[in-house]
């Protein structure tokens, strides 16, 4: 006999053993892994905060530069705003007396400074390009557009400049007759290719951001504004420009502004400290003002960012909203200043963040090699030593039979008496259990026997407590426990439920004229043919004596006097027949419809009083109750 313990507990404890090792080692794994994972999360977040701590202080110290150039505008906002407040005026005379004489020489009603080119740099002060209408331009306390050029030369001079990327201070009047601009420049510089300064101050309010801007249409609120980048028609390069309109009182007078050269802006890059990653300052028209890629180097247009960075919006708002995500195997950091609006954009490479994470992290991960190789040595030398040839026993007793046993398994000299010792005991273990499996067996077969038997005692009595033993219909007590069940339903919203009280008519005649035999006969013939008649849900019970009662549930009055019918018609055409006798019979039928103010009881008595006068009118006929 093959050995029945051939999942015995020694078998299955080293089975667990090999399980939970594995599991172990699993966990292990999983728990080296997820705190490699982690400190790499942690070591890359700390690149990338640095990172963004760098183009932080980048913003800063741009912001800090550019302040010069909004101080120089607000200052002289601020001046040029009072100035029809205040007393007129007088200005350099040297700088009155060459714009008078430059207007009397002027034949077509323009005029420049150009003669001041022969001064000396210091004394130069600014250029004026203006229209000889100028003069008419003022207000009531005479103070005019003129002298407010006048006096804003005169404040700024040569050297006012605060910051060598400041290129130009000037103020444009808001008629078009007037430039007035420091550092003093040739105006065949100024000028370019447009036709004589009346064309240069026309097209510089029709085409110029710097004045366009400072409309009231276009600034309403007169606030400072930054002109989008361009590319400066003297040859300064790429530059952008602040404003701010000048108004007195509510009069729109022109616009003072500072032109910003933007070559400062590649020094800055170049200062950064991370020489990885690409580095690009934009502003919020979307336009490169530097690339530390110079890519755009020399180029007369300015670059859009979309042109740069295509798979990225080109506004500030919504690339401030992919800070610190990847994009396009790039790490996006962003600082934006708020005045001027301008972005610092630092691609930074993620194999660059990598390469450092890796370089930081690199003791965490040796460590962690370490210990998974030592676990993994653990467990080899535990499996080999211990749970391997302990899976060797198990097996071995497990195919040990009660005749023959097989090959002694290869386990440590150690282990072999106790290997030997063990198998004697499990082979006495193994009788037993036998004995004991054949006991049990034969007991429950003993059990499954008298629980039939039992089962089958239940349902006979059962079945004779709820039927009646002489015509097998149900008693009176399961009727009146099936229309307690029954009227509980119908209350609670339930189809409709009727009764039908039958009555054999003149049964006491068949007793006398037939015997009690017969009369048996027909009542038990009668049960066959009112179930025949009903439907398989409904159900005949036996009331006492000849009168029954037909349990229709679901049914409604109309239901009930058609099944009726069906009764009636059923016994009344048909003979009974018994000791080759034919013996005539007709039935009485009262009907009731289970009404929600009925009891078991009172519909029982409705179906009664229908039966009644049933009777009463001639007997084998239906009877609807009231």
């Amino acid at each position: 006999m093959v050995c029945a313990l051939a999942k015995s507990p020694v078998h299955n404890l080293s089975r667990y053993y090999l399980v939970l090792m594995l599991l172990g080692s699993a966990t292990f794994l999983l728990v080296v892994a997820l705190t490699v994972w982690i400190g790499w999360k942690k070591q890359e977040s700390v690149e990338i905060s640095l990172a963004k701590q760098r183009v932080h202080e980048m913003a800063l110290h741009l912001r800090t530069n550019l302040r010069a150039a909004d101080d120089a505008v607000a200052q002289l906002a601020v001046w040029s705003n009072g100035f029809a407040h205040q007393v007129p005026y007088a200005g350099s005379s040297g700088l009155r007396r060459a714009v008078q004489q430059a207007m009397q020489s002027s034949d077509d009603g323009e005029f420049t400074l150009d003669a001041l080119s022969a001064l000396p740099a210091q004394d130069r002060l600014g250029q004026i390009l203006g229209l000889s209408s100028i003069q008419a331009t003022g207000t009531a306390n005479g103070a005019s557009h003129l002298d407010l050029a006048l006096s804003l030369l005169d404040r700024l001079g040569t050297g006012q400049a605060t910051s060598p990327f400041l290129r130009w201070t000037y103020f444009y009047t808001a008629g078009e007759d007037m430039l007035a601009i420091s550092p003093w420049t040739p105006s065949q510089v100024l000028l370019g290719e447009h036709n004589g300064v009346r064309d240069f101050l026309h097209s510089s309010w029709q085409y110029y951001d710097v004045a366009r801007m400072a409309l009231p249409a276009q600034n309403p609120q007169r606030e400072r504004f930054w002109t989008p980048a361009y590319v400066d028609q003297a040859g300064a390069g790429l530059m952008v420009s602040l404003g701010q309109p000048v108004y007195w009182d509510e009069h729109f007078v022109g616009v003072v502004a500072v032109d910003v050269l933007l070559s400062f802006l590649q020094g800055e890059l170049d200062s950064f400290p991370d020489e990885s990653g690409r580095l690009i300052i934009a502003n919020q028209y979307g336009q490169v003002l530097a690339d530390r890629s110079n890519l755009h180097t020399g180029r007369s247009a300015v670059p859009q960012l979309s042109s740069v960075l295509p798979d990225m919006p080109g506004q500030g708002d919504s690339l401030k909203a992919l800070d610190g995500t990847h994009q396009d195997n790039h790490w996006l950091l962003l600082d934006k200043l708020d005045s001027p609006e301008w972005l610092v954009l630092f691609l930074l490479p993620r194999e660059v963040v990598t390469t450092r994470v890796l370089a930081a992290f690199m003791p965490q991960l040796q460590l962690a090699l370490v210990l998974v190789i030592g676990v993994a040595l653990a467990n080899f030398v535990l499996w080999r030593v211990l749970v391997h040839p302990t899976m060797r026993v198990a097996d071995y007793v497990a195919h040990t039979t009660d005749e023959v046993a097989p090959p002694t398994p290869e386990v440590p000299l150690v282990w072999r008496p106790w290997v030997e010792g063990m198998v004697q005991a499990f082979v006495e273990r193994r009788r037993l259990l036998n004995e004991l499996e054949q006991a049990n067996a034969q007991l429950e077969r003993k059990v499954a026997v008298r629980t039939q038997e039992l089962l089958t005692a239940n349902k006979q009595l059962a079945r004779q407590a709820n039927t009646d033993p002489l015509t097998g219909a149900f008693n009176r007590r399961y009727l009146f426990d099936l229309l307690s069940k029954e009227a509980a339903r119908v209350r609670r919203g339930a189809a409709a439920m009727s009764v039908l009280l039958i009555d054999l008519d003149h049964f006491k005649r068949i007793n006398d004229n037939y015997g009690h035999d017969a009369g048996d006969a027909v009542l038990r013939e009668f049960v066959q043919r009112a179930c025949a008649a009903v439907r398989t849900t409904d159900q005949i019970c036996r009331y006492g004596g000849e009168e029954f009662v037909a349990f229709l549930p679901e049914c409604s009055i109309e239901g009930a006097l058609a099944l009726a019918e069906r009764m009636r018609l059923s016994i009344a055409l048909t003979a009974f027949e018994h000791d080759g006798q034919n013996i005539p019979v007709t039935a009485s039928i009262g009907i009731a419809q289970f009404m929600a103010t009925d009891t078991e009881h009172t519909l029982l008595k409705r179906a009664d009083q229908a039966l009644y006068r049933a009777k009463e009118t001639g007997r084998n006929r239906c009877v609807l109750s009231d």
